[in-house]
Order: C-alpha cells, then sequence, then structure tokens
C-alpha cells in the first residue's frame, strides 16, 4: 500500500469505517497499518498486516483469553483493501502508552512497581494458559482510563516461549527506571540472566513484587516529582501532566470482561462521521485559502493539566492540489506528548489548489478548555 490515508472512509466488512491512519510499518519483517474506527458506540483500533492462516487463529485463540491487563480483541477476518489482501483485527483503544510517557522522563520506583505489577499479571495469566506475548515493549504496555494493558495481536500459543516474555520484562524495568533501586536490581538481574533455563519466570517475579512491596512503597515515599519543563518562556509540560499521564498507567481495578470470539459481530449503534476538529472547543484564524483544518486530538485530562497554555509551531509543505506532504516542528521546542498530537493534526489540513506548491505556518496554541490556531502563509 503506497498510501494508507487514501483509505480514509472505506467501510471494512461492511461494519468498521477507517476513519484515521493512525500510522504503521514493518515489524519482524511484516508490514502492518492501523487505523481508527469503532466497535459500537466505542472507539477502536483496527490493524492490517498480510494474511495468513495461523494469524488469524491466533487471534482467534486470543480473542477468547479473559484478564483485565490484557487488550480485549473484539472481531477479526480478511479484507481486500486497494489492489491487496489483509488480515485485519479490531481491538480496544488505548489512550496512552508507555513509551510515550518514557519518552518525558523514567519512571518513579513506586509509578514502575505499579506498572510492572500488572504487566506481570498478564504475563502470569498467558503463560498458565500456554501462551506467550512475543512483544513486550513500552509501546506496548498501554493505558485504556485506569488501566494498564498489553496489546494483544501478537499473542501466540506457539512463536515464542515464556523465558523470552521474562527478558524482554527486564529490559523494560530497566528502561523504566535507569538508576535501579536494590528491589528491582535483582529482578532485572535474574530476568536477563542469558541461560533461558535460570532466567526467572513471571510468576517468580509476581512473588517477589509481592514480597518487595512494603520495601518499595517505603522508597517511594520519600519521591520528589519533577519540576515543570519550560521552553522559550512557555511551560511545554506542566508537573500536572506527567502526573496525569502516570496516573492513567496505574492499576485500581478490574474491568467488565470481554465477549471473545471472531469472526466480526455488528457493533450495536452507528456513529458519525469524525469530525475535522477534534478539540473540546476550538477557535481558528485562518485563511479562507484554507479548506479543512484539523485540532489536535488531545485527551482532555492532559489539556486539564496545562498551565498558561503550550505555543507549538509547525511548518508544513503543501502541493498543487492542497494535500499536505510534509510537516516539521518549528522553534521554539515544546512537549513531545503534545507535538506529537499536533504534527499528526497538521498533515491532515487541507488547502485551495494552486498552481504551485505552497509553504504554511500553523502556529497552535494549546489550553486547558481547547485549542486555538492561526494559519500564515510563507513568502517565497
Amino acid at each position: 500500500m503506497r498510501n494508507w490515508t487514501e483509505c480514509e472512509g472505506q467501510v471494512v466488512d461492511g461494519q468498521f469505517t477507517l476513519r484515521r491512519y493512525l500510522g504503521g510499518g514493518v515489524r519482524g519483517g511484516v508490514q502492518n497499518a492501523a487505523f481508527l474506527t469503532e466497535y459500537g458506540a466505542s472507539k477502536a483500533v483496527i490493524k492490517f498486516v498480510p494474511p495468513s492462516a495461523a494469524q488469524l487463529a491466533a487471534w482467534e485463540a486470543a480473542a477468547k483469553l479473559e484478564h483485565p491487563h490484557l487488550l480485549r480483541i473484539f472481531a477479526g477476518g480478511e479484507y481486500r483493501l486497494g489492489e491487496t489482501d489483509w488480515a485485519y483485527v479490531v481491538t480496544e483503544y488505548a489512550d496512552e502508552n508507555l513509551a510515550l510517557i518514557l519518552d518525558e522522563r523514567p519512571l518513579t520506583t513506586r509509578e514502575t512497581q505499579e506498572t510492572v505489577a500488572a504487566v506481570v499479571a498478564a504475563l502470569v495469566y498467558l503463560h498458565a494458559k500456554g501462551f506467550v506475548h512475543g512483544a513486550l515493549k513500552p509501546s506496548n504496555i498501554m493505558a485504556i482510563g485506569d488501566r494498564v494493558v498489553l496489546s494483544s495481536d501478537t499473542i501466540s500459543s506457539d512463536s515464542a516461549s515464556p523465558a523470552d516474555d521474562c527478558l524482554a520484562l527486564g529490559v523494560v524495568l530497566k528502561r523504566c527506571v535507569p538508576s535501579l533501586p536494590a528491589p528491582f536490581s535483582e529482578i532485572v538481574w535474574h530476568c536477563l540472566d542469558p541461560d533461558p533455563r535460570t532466567r526467572w519466570g513471571a510468576a517468580r517475579v509476581a512473588d517477589r513484587l509481592s514480597e518487595l512491596s512494603g520495601v518499595i512503597h517505603e522508597a517511594a515515599a520519600g519521591a520528589v516529582a519533577a519540576p515543570p519543563q519550560r521552553s522559550g518562556g512557555w511551560i511545554s509540560i506542566s508537573t500536572g501532566l506527567i502526573l496525569a499521564l502516570v496516573a492513567g498507567m496505574i492499576w485500581y481495578g478490574r474491568s467488565k470482561q470481554p465477549e471473545p470470539g471472531l469472526p466480526p459481530a455488528a457493533p450495536s449503534k452507528s456513529k458519525p462521521a469524525e469530525s475535522l476538529v477534534t478539540a473540546p472547543t476550538a477557535t481558528q484564524r485562518v485563511s479562507t485559502r484554507v479548506v479543512a483544518q484539523v485540532l489536535p486530538d488531545i485527551p482532555q485530562a492532559a489539556l486539564n493539566t496545562i498551565r498558561g497554555r503550550v505555543r507549538i509551531n509547525v511548518g508544513v509543505s503543501v502541493d498543487p492540489s492542497g494535500s499536505v506532504t510534509e510537516a516539521t516542528l518549528e522553534p521554539p521546542p515544546a512537549s513531545k506528548y503534545f507535538s506529537r498530537f499536533t504534527l499528526e493534526a497538521a498533515r491532515r489540513w487541507k488547502f485551495q489548489p494552486s498552481a504551485a506548491p505552497q509553504q504554511w505556518n500553523l502556529r497552535f496554541e494549546l489550553l486547558r478548555d481547547g485549542a486555538h490556531v492561526a494559519a500564515v502563509p510563507v513568502s517565497r
């Protein structure tokens, strides 16, 4: 597929509308792509990979697993998109992932213990059922509200061993807290044991975490929150945002269990097409040469933590048809978290067709009650 965004708006199997391209790439030599869609009245994600009977069987088996720390699989099947056949899977939509938080700063000891406890609980469950995760890494550790979940589309019963999951767990744990205190350094040392036969399993890690919980809580009591980062006189990300993001990674309870099974079942309700303006409130100051403007789709919980305003400038290159071909961040630098949403929005702008390529500067301002944007053409 040369341009996945051209598939936006298509309806897969008469049920799943491809709302917005979320990204893709190649993992393990296998191409993949993901879109925002709906399942019933809720947001969902639909992912496409090259078709295979083994992959479909693995998804069908994973859909039957029930655990509060596993991303639910709703549906799956095969579909011809463009000129190519694909296998697809529809899963819950996750608000955040651990990789985004770690891009900003490491976790505290207490935060690491709470996050890893949820991950280990899911691994213990999978391994006891004869499954492995197969791709444990920060981007596959996600948050849905206050529930930590592992991605489910890589779960298999025959592709890897539980020892490989535990090795990956050691790598993730070490990245969460680079300067590991004694409780975690012991677990990491055993998870990174080069001999799979003596490497700790998930159940052993869970036992040790339980034994050390009192020590960890005591060490965490003296932790001090990181100060806000500033850029060009403007707060780019507040302490409140960091705490809000991490709070989304902490497990407080069980959620409603999934209704397992493949193939797809029709959603219970339809949902109107995705609005171009996705912020809670929006004020635009744009030229009449702008055909469609898109505001960053940032979770309200994150917007609530902004003190003052966050300014993000994006330069966009526009082809003669009016489509954005390139979007780049411009000074001053801003939070990686907010910049990711802003760049994604800028790439979806549309302009009036012209005889020659155009350059525009999009000046976004993020506030607690929404977003503002001014579009300024760049003289050539």
